[in-house]
């Protein structure tokens, strides 16, 4: 036997033998003949080695205590893992049992039903009018605002350096600070604007404060402006008018657009988003019989924004239309220099 295996027979004979009530003296005694105890010798004295007789119940005598006990021993541990086998078996089975099974579908046509929870989550900054709390009858315009691809990501103070946020953040007596409450949504990063997710946050909006249902206005700039056009397209009910900048959208659906009051901003120059983007938006919205308003810059480029959102204009032109009213006669193509 090796030195360590009679380390581990000495130190098993040493505890069976203490706590059999053994003197110091018998114990070490024992330990000394541990490596080739057997049980033959723990049962010829079952008063001294009472553990160990329970180890050699119903086998032959010559076997090895130390031997039978590391063979109980590993019999054991590989109860103990089959048994955490046994387990992890059982809560694989009952997954498995879980899961649905493998669609075996009829043959032939019949009714199916889907459904799926979306969650929705847009940041966005939100301008309250200064006389909000004063007035708690009071219903107030709202301007939704998109801006451009340059402000997407998970920084809302990104979204203030442009249009309406911008000027409500630096002017708290500005038209926009005191008449309207401003919804400044942020587009996720590398994403588009999504119509259904802005209804989405509209409806939220319009629920909890005090907003004048028939004076809601979408407003956006470069993919903003693609955003504003898809809106007034896909909800041309649902909003009082609409003014996009620089962008773009489908003429295919300039007819759903015919009663909405519109007012479209453009540079002429423009080499991000072709000038020819909103031309060809204003002329169909005519030939569908929409009286459109149409203001481009000769010489300017992509940044046709922000002269246009300084101008005290347009936000009396916002506040000039209801939600239901036939859009109203605009300038047909006006140029405005720029300054």
């Amino acid at each position: 036997m090796s030195k360590f295996w009679k380390n581990v027979c000495a130190s098993l004979v040493v505890s069976i033998a203490t706590a059999g009530g053994l003197s110091a003296a018998d114990t070490s005694a024992a330990a000394k003949d541990a490596g080739s105890f057997t049980c033959s010798q723990a049962t010829a004295s079952p008063s001294d080695f009472a553990l160990a007789d329970d180890i050699c119940i119903g086998v032959p005598a010559e076997t090895n205590i130390v031997a039978e006990r590391n063979r109980r021993v590993a019999a054991e541990v590989n109860s103990v893992q089959f048994a955490s086998f046994r387990s992890e078996f059982s809560s694989g089975a009952k997954v498995c049992a879980d899961a649905p099974a493998e669609a075996k579908p009829e043959p032939g046509q019949h009714p199916e039903t889907f459904q799926k929870e979306i969650t929705i989550k847009l940041d966005y900054l939100l301008s309250i009018p200064t006389d909000y709390n004063k007035e708690a009858t009071k219903k107030w315009p709202l301007i939704l605002f998109l801006h451009g691809s340059g402000e997407r990501g998970s920084n809302i103070d990104k979204v203030k350096q442009h249009g309406p946020p911008k000027i409500v953040d630096k002017d708290k007596d500005s038209v926009l600070a005191k008449e309207f409450i401003v919804v400044s949504p942020q587009c996720p990063a590398g994403q588009w604007w999504k119509g259904d997710d802005l209804i989405a946050l509209l409806d939220d909006v319009q629920k909890r404060y005090h907003v004048d249902d028939d004076r809601v206005y979408v407003t956006g700039l470069s993919m903003g402006g693609f955003g504003t056009w898809e809106l007034g397209s896909a909800y041309p009910d649902r909003f009082a008018a609409i003014a996009p900048m620089c962008g773009g959208g489908r003429p295919e659906l300039a007819r759903r657009m015919k009663n909405l009051p519109i007012w479209v901003f453009h540079g002429e120059a423009d080499g991000a988003v072709p000038f020819a983007r909103s031309v060809e938006m204003v002329e169909a919205l005519k030939k569908a019989g929409n009286d459109v308003k149409f203001t481009s810059y000769p010489g300017v480029g992509h940044d046709c924004w922000t002269q246009s959102y300084a101008n005290p204009e347009l936000y009396t032109w916002f506040l000039s239309h209801k939600r239901g009213e036939k859009a109203a006669e605009g300038v047909d193509a006006k140029k405005a220099k720029s300054p």
